[in-house]
């Protein structure tokens, strides 16, 4: 029941943002700052930072007050950063851009014994013609370097509203 209320939350953040922020706020998503939620194994907010055309710095905070996240029990905080490069064009939409992206960036995760590694990120970004809005898909191998070294796969959904 206590992860429904946190999802329930983030939501609530993100349609608030959404309807009140409004378009006097908004800019076209592929440029400057976004900010929305990222559903992955635990939920929680993402960032991105757009830096040129094709350049951009993406993160996540995550929580998971759950004991199945095979992490020795208890909740735990979730960290990420990646530096992303997009390519446009090898998807044509008829409205809207849909860049594939790859990167390198690391992980954090706070719980009994914290652990950190690195992410290589591969995903899909579709952004919504005339709105400040995009929507991802993304698959990340990782490999774990702290307490243990070994692989790991992760993936996640998201949504980013992109502010002036």
């Amino acid at each position: 029941m206590e992860k429904s209320l946190s999802v329930r939350f983030f939501m609530l953040v993100a349609l608030f943002t959404a309807l009140f922020c409004g378009p006097a706020f908004a800019r076209d998503a592929g440029s400057g700052i976004g900010a929305g939620l990222i559903l992955s194994g635990p939920t929680g907010f993402s960032g991105k930072y757009w830096m040129g055309g094709k350049n951009a710095v993406d993160g996540a905070m995550t929580w998971s007050s759950g004991s199945n996240n095979g992490l020795n029990g208890g909740g735990y905080l979730y960290l990420h950063a990646d530096y992303l490069i997009h390519k446009f064009g090898l998807i044509k939409v008829k409205k809207g851009r849909l860049p594939v992206y790859y990167g390198l960036g690391a992980k954090l995760w706070l719980v009994n014994n914290a652990g950190a590694g690195a992410r290589v990120p591969f995903g899909l970004s579709y952004i919504f013609a005339g709105y400040p809005l995009d929507i991802f898909l993304e698959l990340v191998p990782g490999l774990n370097i702290v307490p243990n070294v070994d692989f790991d796969m992760d993936g996640a959904f998201g949504v980013r509203y992109y502010f002036k």
